[in-house]
């Protein structure tokens, strides 16, 4: 009985590890989606007020006096 005692201690380290490793390797995917995913958000926002400013430099319905202050 003394002599599996490392073992068991062993096995349940083993598995201990097995359980941190995926915890944490699921929380770090986690974090990896949720910036890709704000980098994308930003730069969707990014590429809109682009967009928006080009429509307001263009927009052939705004008074001269105001095109030109910009």
């Amino acid at each position: 009985m003394i002599d599996t005692i490392p073992y068991v201690v062993l096995g349940i380290v083993i598995v201990l590890w097995t359980v941190l490793g995926v915890i944490c390797f699921v929380l770090w995917h986690k974090v990896i989606a949720h910036q890709d995913a704000l980098l994308r958000l930003t730069k969707y926002a990014q590429d809109t007020e682009k967009r928006l400013q080009a429509i307001e430099r263009f927009d052939p319905f705004t008074p001269i006096d105001k095109k030109e202050d910009q």
